[in-house]
């Protein structure tokens, strides 16, 4: 008789589920395709001359809002560090006004003619409200949740955007609707809203040098039956365009199934170049029906180099920000635990020591930027 392994005798019941699942097992698995891979380069070396005369100011006009600060990603593992001076990437955030908490309020712009070079309508006045002007900025990266946000939501900002900004952002869609048409309406319907700039440089830890990256990650995150979730920030189903400046940087792309089980021999390798513009397509985050999907990373090319991404999204998720970009209402995207973890790492940003090699950093990269292309 067949036995479990403590030597009891099993019922009928569980020796007929024994055999179904013998028979079930002879029968031969019908398989299921790995996801293609839909992400990649946008060819537009032949209408590129906006971009290529755009996007050194661009870079210099966002390191002006640059601000060190503290940052603690995932909360409940790590503890709070410089942004700067720490391994993830350094994070500068923009965001267009709004009116409205509806991500169809951002539907200001195709209406106009063809030929128009003006940029989207996205701006709404600044409302007055708490006391002083208050406007409603989009937030990506925040979701619901309260470690979604790396940044200290009492410190951080979500700048305005600014003329050059507004101009390549309003080129790059153009750029990808002319070469990508299957994207237009995507577009149309969410326009640009948002600009998320990643700086990837070498920091000294006072051991060794540290190549700042970007770990493994979706951008928008799904149920295991491919519904994505509500608190995701960014609308489901659009397109991230990402522009990049300065060094050579890697975009790595790799296959993984439900609990980040990595798919064996998955792994895609894309080097952006300075002034390449890539589009991460949505459709490779959705898992397939084994809960299959793809996710990416990047990190730096050379130890020596400088590079800045331009991240361009369609963000539904809004914050009520200050015109400069501090959230009027901080406490609702962080916790007791995550506030005590900035407590602990307050001492991160100050002191001698700290200034030094914030110092030394900021001149090192203000000075990739004032030769960097010239």
């Amino acid at each position: 008789m067949l036995t479990k392994q403590c030597n009891k005798p099993l019922s009928k019941l569980e020796i007929g589920r024994y055999a179904k699942r013998r028979h079930d097992a002879k029968k031969p698995r019908k398989e299921v395709p790995s996801p293609k891979l839909h992400s990649g380069f946008i060819g537009y070396s032949a209408v590129d001359r906006t971009i290529k005369r755009n996007i050194k100011e661009l870079a210099l006009q966002c390191w002006k809002h640059a601000r060190d600060d503290l940052k603690c990603p995932m909360a409940q593992w790590n503890n709070a560090d410089s942004a700067l001076l720490s391994r993830p990437a350094f994070n500068i955030y923009f965001g267009a006004n709004v009116g409205t908490d509806e991500p169809k309020s951002l539907l200001d712009d195709c209406d106009s003619n063809e030929d128009d070079e003006s940029p989207p309508r996205l701006v709404s006045k600044p409302k007055k409200n708490y006391g002083f002007a208050t406007v409603n900025r989009p937030a990506y990266g925040f979701g619901t949740g309260t470690s979604s946000i790396g940044l200290n939501p009492r410190t951080m900002r979500i700048n305005p955007i600014f003329p050059v900004m507004t101009k390549i952002m309003h080129h790059v869609a153009k750029v990808v609707m002319l070469l990508r048409p299957e994207w237009t309406n995507s577009l149309i319907r969410y326009p640009i809203n948002f600009v998320g700039v990643k700086g990837y440089f070498s920091v000294w830890d006072g051991k060794k040098w540290v190549q700042k990256t970007c770990e493994w990650h979706r951008d928008v995150t799904h149920t295991l039956d491919g519904k994505p979730f509500k608190n995701n920030s960014q609308i489901p189903g659009t397109p991230v365009l990402i522009l990049t400046y300065g060094g050579d940087k890697n975009l790595w792309f790799r296959r993984q199934l439900p609990k980040k089980v990595v798919v064996p021999d998955s792994l895609v390798h894309f080097r952006q170049k300075s002034g390449s513009l890539f589009l991460l397509d949505p459709r490779d985050e959705k898992p397939t029906a084994t809960g299959e999907h793809w996710c990416h990373m990047s990190n730096m090319q050379q130890d020596e180099s400088v590079t800045f991404s331009f991240s361009f999204r369609s963000v539904g998720m809004t914050a009520k920000c200050t015109p400069v970009g501090n959230l009027v209402n901080p406490e609702h995207y962080t916790d007791n635990r995550k506030d005590r973890k900035f407590r602990e790492g307050a001492h991160k940003v100050q002191g001698e020591v700290y200034e030094q090699q914030k110092s030394e950093l900021e001149k090192r990269l203000e000075e990739f930027l004032a030769n960097f292309g010239s």
